[in-house]
């Protein structure tokens, strides 16, 4: 979150009045959060501080609330989140978590030193390379 605080403390504001209260946050947000790259340029020079943003709404706050006009004026008309409190991605982590163990326990001795969900990544990550090593080594292309 570190990376964020370069995004100006009136803008983060304006982004989380958005999200809790479905206000609108001005011209230039209001193009980001609608994803529209040019009219987005038009309203700002500081490309970093776009890019930021952008990060920032994709993966801090509800999908409903952000990708297009229709989800921008939606969200707006809905009033925001509310009372809700928002968990960035919790549940599809907690989803993706669950199944990681699953398939663990499927093949215990594979995976005997993996401990985190980080780790079975890495390990999944580490046997797809090898195989495309040893299919580029051999010639083979794959279905």
């Amino acid at each position: 979150m570190k990376e964020y605080e370069k995004i100006p403390p009136e803008m983060m504001a304006k982004i989380n009045e958005y999200v809790k209260n479905g206000v609108s946050p001005g011209i230039l947000l209001s193009s980001v959060i609608c994803n529209s790259l040019s009219r987005s340029m038009r309203h700002s020079n500081d490309i970093e501080v776009l890019r930021l943003c952008t990060f920032y709404i994709y993966y801090h706050t509800p999908s409903e609330c952000h990708g297009s006009e229709e989800k921008f004026h939606q969200w707006r008309k809905k009033g925001g989140l509310g009372d809700k409190v928002y968990q960035p991605h919790y549940d599809e982590w907690k989803k993706f978590e669950n199944r990681v163990f699953e398939h663990m326990k499927k093949s215990p001795e594979e995976y005997r030193k993996v401990k985190t969900v980080d780790e079975f990544i890495y390990h999944e990550e580490r046997k797809a390379n090898c195989k495309l090593f040893w299919a580029d080594k051999n010639g083979w292309e794959g279905n």
